[in-house]
């Protein structure tokens, strides 16, 4: 296996183009226990793999991947291939193919320089690319990709709120905002310490400093970034709930932590300690989850009350960001040799399962009700989607 490198980072600025990151620096992965699957350079193109979904079951004494899925006909549909009907009635694949009752990727956009932050309204993914140093939308449903903002500096964090994209270029140390209908790039903030991440709890923006050491708070028209923590070893992502700021501090080696601060400023909190490279973090409303990014890495679970820490998912080939809803936990695991993978657990634990295998270099991941959209970096990377 090849081992896990995290880089000294450039300096740029907000209309300059950059170098590397945390993140890009963080490499290379070897395993992966799932089907393969045939990747695509088409716009909005299935590609084939393993794909996620209910498992299928015909109703009414319908045969093995047959379903009743329109009473009038009987048990006219075949789950194992119907993309409308794929695993059980009415479970669409979006525009993927259904193979096997498994929902196939998607790809949404392809050929672009390193996409990795990832944000979603209603109607389109945006992408953070670091090495082509934009700022993207794609329509969910596939379309033509935007360029609504260039010649930016290693943009890593993006967020979206109302009719604004706003984003965090890790060279120079800016957090920008642009229309989502394009248009002029505006600098919010500057003189910041390596913004790796970017997060908007609707009136404010958050933001980590990698190597400033910081978690910054920004009200989303601008003014002066307020700390509310300091001297923090390279925090590197952040989430927001209604009370709290929760990042990821990636060092000391082996003494990594999981942390929180109230919004409205005061003493940080160590919610987990002694964490392996943990990266990604989420949060409902009784617990924290994060992912080691490690070789044989985690998901994991604290609660906010406080307790032990439970493992969702172990034995992962270095899960690099996770998503959660009501019921589930949504992870990357990265790879730059295409057996990366985007899988699902239970948030109470349980079995693991493949939505998309042989991905190269899984980055960071978003859901809505339908669907997980992920990034996949490299100098000719995608933005993929799979329906839940």
């Amino acid at each position: 296996m090849s081992k896990i490198t995290i880089a000294i980072l450039l300096v740029g600025g907000c209309a300059a183009a950059g170098e590397s990151s945390p993140e890009a620096s963080r490499q290379d992965s070897a395993s992966s226990s799932v089907a393969e699957a045939a990747s695509s350079g088409a716009s909005a193109s299935a590609t084939a793999g393993a794909g996620g979904g209910p498992a299928g079951g015909a109703g009414g004494g319908c045969g093995l991947d047959q379903g009743d899925c329109d009473e009038a006909l009987g048990c006219e549909t075949d789950l194992s291939t119907d993309p409308e009907h794929c695993g059980s009635c009415d479970h669409g694949c979006l525009g993927g193919l259904c193979i096997a009752s498994v929902c196939q990727p998607v790809t949404l956009a392809s050929g672009i320089d390193q996409p990795f932050g990832i944000a979603l309204d209603d109607d389109h993914v945006y992408v953070a690319a670091m090495g082509g140093g934009t700022v993207l939308k794609v329509p969910k449903a596939g379309g033509a990709v935007v360029t609504l903002a260039s010649a930016q500096a290693l943009p890593q964090g993006i967020a979206v709120h109302g009719e604004s994209v706003y984003f965090a270029n890790y060279n120079g140390g800016t957090v920008c905002v642009v229309p989502k209908q394009g248009g002029s790039v505006t600098v919010l903030a500057s003189n910041q310490g390596g913004p790796s991440d970017l997060i908007t709890d609707g009136t404010h923006l958050y933001w980590p400093n990698y190597a400033g050491g910081e978690v910054m708070k920004l009200p989303l028209a601008g003014g002066t970034p307020t700390p509310l923590a300091s001297g923090q070893p390279q925090p590197l992502r952040v989430t927001v709930d209604a009370s709290y700021v929760y990042w990821t501090n990636l060092f000391p080696i082996f003494q990594g932590t999981v942390m929180r601060v109230p919004l409205a400023g005061g003493s940080p909190t160590v919610l987990v300690n002694a964490q392996t490279y943990p990266t990604g973090v989420a949060v409902d409303a009784s617990g924290v989850y994060w992912t080691l990014q490690s070789f044989g890495g985690s998901v994991l679970r604290a609660p906010l009350s406080g307790g032990g820490t439970t493992s969702l998912a172990v034995a992962q080939d270095q899960p690099n960001d996770i998503a959660i809803d009501a019921a589930d936990a949504y992870f990357v695991n990265f790879s730059s040799d295409a057996t990366g993978t985007v899988r699902r657990v239970s948030l109470q634990g349980g079995f693991t399962s493949t939505l998309a295998a042989t991905q190269k270099g899984a980055s960071r991941i978003a859901i809505d009700d339908v669907a997980v959209y992920w990034t996949n970096w490299s100098p000719t990377g995608a933005v993929m989607k799979v329906a839940k």
